[in-house]
């Protein structure tokens, strides 16, 4: 049937009555069985006509995958009995599910995602502020100045303004503020655990002595300190000591008067830019020693120079003091020596000599030995045997006699050579 116009339209009208006044004819309970109270009637997938049976009170109908069915949650899945305070919200399924109400003082926030009950507000959600403000319920309201101190004053938080130059904070026992003077240091208190007779300690521990258990400082009843060991530029590992590192020194400077600690294969504790004085206040050469003594008319023993062998000392064991003086070349070449030697080191019958001599290019020449024989001073030139006083015995009246005496003591002494004859 095709065309338009009054005639088409009272042709379909015609049709469409003519199928209602048959469907009107067949009963429904043919087509759809017995009919329930409250059923539903709706066209299935096939389609066909069907009977969807009445539901439980309170269901309601919704369409699912296609077709009506009726259900008791209305999509709100996990929706139980409400409780004071549950929040609805949209979960991920999608459904509707309760949120229970949060612990006193939770605050309600999103992270983008869902809703939850948190302990505080996200930082990034308060609005900025200034520290000391209202917005605080235990702040002052100030403003920021360079210096500014924060404390806490009787009621609030407030701030303090920065101090003259020079003060320091003090606190009064309540309050603390900027003081212009320092107060009169107390008296130091010792604990009971180290309290008794001085010295008191005051260590890590409850050692009572400085070098006890991990103590390492002490205190005595006039004040002086005692320190178990010291280091400077180094670890300590020494009870009783003051460790240095290499080349580290006590003095004005660095190019000034020092001691200065060198680490050598022998090492060496050096005296530099400074005169050293012994009992003196302002020594005039580089040592300077003065002694003193109730001595008038004796001289006592002053300086002592001892030379000790990790051997067995022999016949000619001693030791030598050594003159050094700059040539024209530069550079210190020996000049003089001065040796105090064994002759003979048994120590029942020891016997020594002081020996002086001088140095030339060629090596050193000894001038004059002074020694003994056991029981009188001897003494020699020129490196001679040493001798004991000298005799002229023959007569005066006999000059020639004489005259070969004296040349014959004075070689002796090593003063001369005699080589003279009889005339």
């Amino acid at each position: 049937m095709t065309g338009s116009g009054p005639g088409i339209t009272a042709a379909v009208d015609v049709w469409v009555n003519a199928r209602l006044a048959k469907f009107a004819q067949e009963p429904l309970n043919d087509l759809l069985g017995a009919p329930v109270a409250g059923a539903i009637i709706f066209a299935d997938a096939s389609p066909a006509w069907v009977q969807l049976a009445i539901a439980t009170q309170d269901d309601v109908l919704r369409i699912n995958a296609g077709v009506p069915a009726w259900t008791s949650s209305m999509a709100l899945a996990s929706l139980t009995n409400p409780t004071r305070g549950d929040v609805m919200i949209g979960n991920s399924t999608p459904n509707w599910s309760g949120l229970g109400i949060g612990a006193a003082d939770r605050v309600f926030v999103s992270d983008g995602t869902d809703p939850s009950w948190a302990t505080a507000i996200p930082l990034a959600a308060v609005p900025a502020h200034n520290l000391l403000s209202t917005q605080h319920g235990d702040t002052a309201a100030s403003t920021r100045t360079r210096g500014d101190l924060i404390i806490a004053t009787a009621s609030a938080w407030d701030d303090l303004a920065i101090g003259s130059s020079g003060d320091l904070l003090r606190s009064d026992g309540t309050d603390i503020a900027w003081s212009s003077t320092i107060p009169t240091p107390g008296t130091l208190t010792v604990s009971t655990s180290n309290s008794g007779t001085a010295p008191h300690t005051h260590g890590i521990t409850s050692s009572s002595n400085p070098g006890g258990a991990a103590a390492i400082l002490a205190t005595a009843s006039d004040g002086g300190s005692q320190l178990l060991r010291l280091g400077i530029g180094i670890d300590p590992s020494v009870d009783n000591a003051i460790m240095m590192v290499d080349n580290a020194f006590i003095g004005l400077g660095s190019a000034a008067g020092r001691i200065e600690f060198d680490n050598q294969a022998t090492d060496e504790i050096n005296v530099l830019d400074a005169f050293f004085g012994i009992n003196v206040t302002n020594p005039g050469v580089r040592l300077h020693v003065r002694d003193e003594s109730s001595a008038t008319s004796t001289a006592p023993t002053t300086q002592i120079h001892a030379h000790i062998t990790t051997g067995t000392a022999a016949d000619g064991f001693g030791q030598r003091i050594l003159y050094k003086l700059e040539t024209s070349t530069g550079g210190a070449q020996s000049a003089a020596f001065f040796d105090t030697v064994w002759s003979t080191a048994a120590n029942a019958t020891r016997k020594a000599y002081l020996r002086l001599g001088a140095f030339d290019a060629a090596g050193g020449r000894e001038g004059l030995r002074i020694s003994t024989d056991g029981s009188v001073a001897a003494i020699s030139f020129y490196g001679d045997t040493v001798q004991t006083r000298q005799t002229i015995s023959s007569a005066r009246d006999n000059p020639e006699g004489a005259l070969a005496d004296l040349l014959t003591a004075l070689d002796n002494l090593g003063l001369l050579t005699d080589s003279s004859t009889a005339s």
